[in-house]
């Protein structure tokens, strides 16, 4: 029940990307509107706000950041509720048989990396919302798998760049982490399925 209320959330729905934003699909009330206008944040912050990304528009990134939590924090309950419990998994196929978890897997993996590129893809956009990501980061890290030197590469430059635009050993650490996952993943020739367990 729970992965079928997951699945069915949208990220997209209800929302249009634009060039210069995110907008509504369904247009607002006059009611709404003058809440909006009421509550919207002064033009100093907003200026502050836009001036984040020079390629991808700031409510662009928002966004981003929203679907980049949604697919990090389904593959790390995907991994640690599901795939790493050895107890009988049949019951997911009972309640949906359309379900396929591997699929739901490199979906939602992939999904995320797309997601992540635009948050490294400067300098000004990884040091404002980079640091919102590292967890994401971290878990697409240990999702990806042997053959996808890419994505290592790409999570590996993207740690690396928020480490030292932070000034923190944090990501670098991380990296150290992955590095070590990826080389006992080829040593093995498996997933390394345990890593998320403690």
């Amino acid at each position: 029940m729970v992965l079928a209320k997951i699945l069915s959330f949208d990220p997209a729905a209800g929302w249009k990307k634009t060039g210069s934003g995110v907008k509504f699909d369904k247009s607002l009330t006059s009611q709404d509107q003058a809440t909006a206008r009421s509550e919207s944040p002064s033009t100093a912050e907003t200026s502050h706000a836009t001036t984040l990304s020079s390629v991808v528009p700031d409510a662009d990134l928002w966004l981003n950041v929203g679907i980049i939590y949604r697919a990090g924090i389904l593959l790390y309950m995907l991994r640690t509720l599901v795939l790493d419990i050895s107890e009988d998994k049949s019951y997911l196929h009972e309640a949906n048989p359309s379900l396929e978890i591997a699929t739901l897997r490199l979906e939602t993996r992939r999904v995320l990396a797309s997601a992540l590129a635009p948050i490294f893809s400067d300098s000004a956009s990884t040091k404002h919302l980079g640091k919102l990501v590292f967890f994401p980061v971290f878990v697409c890290g240990m999702e990806a798998g042997q053959g996808e030197k890419a994505l290592q590469e790409f999570i590996v430059h993207g740690l690396e760049m928020l480490g030292r635009m932070l000034g923190t050993f944090g990501p670098v650490s991380a990296v150290d982490e992955l590095r070590g996952k990826w080389a006992a993943d080829a040593a093995a020739g498996a997933g390394g399925d345990g890593c998320y367990l403690g």
